[in-house]
Formats: C-alpha cells, structure tokens, sequence
C-alpha cells in the first residue's frame, strides 16, 4: 500500500504573518505548489490568527487547518511535561497524522522556538524534521540560548543554510562556519516576476530617472534608501525622477512626506503588493534597490540593482558588479565589501554611468522547481536514523543565575586568561569589559577544537605573558581544572 505523504511548514510569527508579503512567505507558497503536484500533502501550522485572506491567495488553503495556533509562540521547555502532550496530540489529531506509521512525514521549520516544536511533532509522529535558516539575525528570540540543538541538527544535516547564515548563528561555538558537505541552494521564491499586464501601464511615467524599490518597507535599511532618493533629487535638481516602490509602504508614509516635502522634480509610484510582479515594469525601470532574493530577481531581469546590507545603512553596490552577496554585501571570500551611500550608488549608476561597458557576472535564475528538486539531495544526505533531541527540548532550558567575577580577589589592571569557554565566562568577560577591570588575553578550554581561534589549547599556555588564570567553571569541576592547568 502506498504511503500518505504529509510535508508541514511551521511557520511565521505574531509580527508579520502568512496574510502579507515576504521572502519566507514567497518561498513556502512556490515549495507548497511544487510539493502538491508531487502527491504530498500540504499543511501550514502557524501562531498567526488566520483573517481568511492572504497576500499570496496560494497560500490560503495550506492554512484552514493550522492557522491560529498561538501555543507555538510558547517556548516547550518553559511549559509542564503534561502540557505538552496535550499539544502535540491536538496537532496530531487536527493533522490526521493518528496513522503516522502508515505515512512518510517531513516537517520543515524557520524559526528557533517553531523548530523546537518540530522536533517534538517528528518524535511523536517518527517523520523527519529540517530547521531552515530564513533569518537575516540571530541575536534576538532564543537562538542562542539553544545552540547545543542546533549543533545537534547540523551534525545531522538536518539544519539547512549557508555558510554565512551558519556563522552568524554559531558565532564560534563548536568552530561551526559551514555544512557538513556542499549542501545545495534550495530556498528558492516561487516566480516573482512573470510575464502578466499591467493595469494602466501607459501611465507609468517614464522621467529622467525612473528609481525603483521593491520589497517589505519595514526593513531597516529602506529610510537610508529614501533618504539617498531626497538626496539625490536635491542635488539634481534639473533631473525628473519617478521614485516608485512596489510593496506596502504604509508604514513608510510619513519619512516620504518629510523627506520629499518642497522637491518638485520627484513624483511617488506607489504600486503597493504585487504579486507577481509584471515584467514589463522594467521597461520604465532604469535602477533598482533591493535586497535578498528581491534583489536577486530585479537584477535577473537585467536592471541595475543596488544591493542592500541588510545590517547596515550603506550598500556595497550594484548587484552583479561590485558584490555577489545580496543579504551582507560580501565578496567571494564571505568578507564585507566597502560600503558607500545610496546617494554614491545611484550617483555612480545615473550619473556617472560606471556600468554601461561592464558585464554583469552572476548566473542567471533558474526556474523556482529547479531549487526545490534539490532538497531531496539534503534528505538524502541527512542521517539515516531517526534520533531526535526532544528530551532535552522539553526540559527547563533557561538560565536563571549570573556568576559573578571575583573582584576581590583578582587584582584590577592586571592580564588575565579564563579557563573555560562556559556560561560562567560570558558573565565573568561581561562584567569585567564593562567595568574595564583587567585585560583579558584569551581563554583556553581542553576542547578548544570545538571553538573558533578565540579559545586556545591549554598547552598554549606556554606562549601567552599574563598575569593570572581566572576559572570559569562550577564548583565541582574545579579542583580538576586546577590541577589540569598545574600539569603544564
């Protein structure tokens, strides 16, 4: 008998939600349709309140049976044991997953507490789950207070993402920088650009220049990019300019009044959501600012694109040209390019022209189901027995104490080295950086291979001047750590 196939997308948070328009949402909306032309079963759980209506319609019947599950906003492990059972049989239940051996189950994750929930639901129905990195950030949420999760997804190649998502994430802990093996680009927006009308199209002003942004206008980096825009326009003021931005800038309204009131050469476009996007706009487009795969797309469609640094005010550039990077700016070797204004970048793309003999150097997109067909290449690279880290995900993971420094004892101004990359160290490299009491030189740990070259062996020991060893461990570890460090 053939198998039910069952994929789940526990998706999206209270701040956004799957009824606007988004990298994520574009890309679960193309993997779902791929998904159900290929015989599976599609369901999006998610904490959002469903308003029957999504930006992306596609979207809407993957949600009748998932939608408003506010539970998933609560952290398993800060919850009782019996609470949560109960939730992971209701979402078996309202899943139809009661026959689970009879069905071959993937649960696909995007978010730190929405992944810890999916490796609960892949133990209870023996599916197998997959944390893809959609995030631009992982300071914020509990990301890091669950690394040792993490760690155990990525030994497993189960944690999805590029080496530059993976170092953001890990930061050092355990020296991870990149997958396991050259693990494929399978995030992938469903066709954003297509070739459909425009209503009113011939009212599409072509001026001077025709500046375009496209995108969420909640990103931090867009007021730089309005802000470039007003500048630019000042500074030429001879130049007509049509400023249009396709995506909801509702919440943008009032820096466009105050960054525009008094400039008579620029007229505001507002298309709002698009989805898709009409080709034939970038007829009337002469650049484009972006960043991420919206970036990508415009720039695909052979319009200059100026890239955004999604951590920062400036850009690197001009997609293709300058940087590769569409999220961070970065060259080949994953270092930050230079960054400049996006008054420069515009500049040097209307202005002074510096692009019109060069080439542009990226490979062309491929068709969205391309991307898709090569998770299977993960699948089947991820181990082969099912083991899950449920056991520790439903315990109390959440730090209630602080260790303290020893002020009284360690002398200030003096060098130090901290034995021990703990929890006991942050707090201890914490406190004495703020209070600027003694320099510290490193730390050393015996397992120092798991870590980044910030954590040395302890035979390096030997090679550093300093003045005292502070030790970062628990009480009962001690002694061992002493006589460890006495030895050498």
């Amino acid at each position: 008998m053939k198998k039910r196939k069952v994929y789940i997308f526990l998706v999206g948070t209270s701040g956004y939600g799957y009824w606007s328009i988004g990298g994520a949402e574009m890309y679960i909306a193309g993997k779902a349709k791929y998904l159900e032309a290929r015989g599976w079963q599609v369901f999006m759980c998610t904490p959002c309140k469903y308003k029957g209506k999504c930006a992306i319609s596609s979207l809407e019947k993957y949600l009748e049976v998932g939608a408003g599950w506010n539970f998933l906003s609560a952290l398993p492990y800060k919850l009782k044991k019996y609470e949560q059972e109960q939730i992971l049989s209701f979402m078996v239940s309202r899943l139809k997953l009661k026959d689970y051996n009879k069905c071959e189950i993937i649960i696909e994750t995007t978010w730190d507490f929405l992944g810890y929930w999916g490796e609960l639901l892949a133990e209870k129905v023996k599916g197998r789950h997959f944390n893809v990195l959609l995030n631009e950030f992982f300071n914020e949420s509990y990301y890091k207070d669950n690394l040792d999760f993490f760690y155990f997804k990525w030994k497993r190649n189960e944690l999805v993402g590029s080496p530059s998502a993976l170092t953001r994430l890990f930061e050092g802990y355990k020296n991870v920088t990149k997958p396991l093996y050259d693990m494929p680009d399978t995030v992938r927006e469903q066709e954003a650009i297509q070739d459909i009308a425009v209503n009113n199209f011939d009212e599409v002003l072509k001026l001077d220049w025709n500046i375009c942004y496209i995108g969420r206008t909640i990103k931090p980096y867009v007021p730089a990019m309005i802000i470039g825009v007003g500048e630019l326009a000042r500074r030429y003021p001879d130049k007509k300019i049509n400023f249009m931005i396709i995506g909801n800038a509702d919440c943008r309204i009032p820096l466009l009044k105050e960054v525009f009131e008094g400039i008579s050469n620029v007229k505001l476009t507002l298309f709002g959501d698009m989805v898709p996007i009409p080709r034939i706009l970038f007829s009337k487009i002469d650049v484009v600012m972006a960043g991420a795969q919206s970036a990508l797309f415009a720039a695909n469609e052979g319009v200059l694109t100026i890239a955004a640094d999604v951590d920062d005010e400036g850009t690197s550039g001009v997609l293709g040209y300058d940087t590769k990077d569409a999220w961070f700016g970065g060259n080949n070797d994953g270092a930050r390019e230079k960054h400049i204004s996006y008054l420069e970048a515009l500049e040097n793309v209307l202005v002074k022209r510096l692009y019109d003999n060069r080439k542009y150097d990226m490979p062309k997109l491929l068709p969205s189901d391309h991307y898709y067909d090569k998770f299977w290449i993960i699948v089947k690279n991820a181990a082969e027995t099912k083991e899950y880290y449920s056991e520790k995900l439903s315990e109390e993971r959440i730090r209630n104490w602080v260790a303290i420094f020893p002020f009284g004892i360690v002398p200030k101004g003096i060098k130090i080295i901290i034995y021990g990359a703990t929890e006991i160290r942050k707090d201890y490299i914490k406190q004495v950086e703020g209070q600027k009491y003694c320099q510290i030189l490193t730390t050393v740990d015996e397992h120092s291979e798991e870590y980044d070259n910030s954590v040395l062996s302890l035979d390096r020991l030997k090679t550093v001047d300093y003045d005292c060893i502070v030790i970062a461990t628990f009480q009962q570890e001690a002694q061992a750590a002493y006589e460890k460090i006495m030895s050498i």
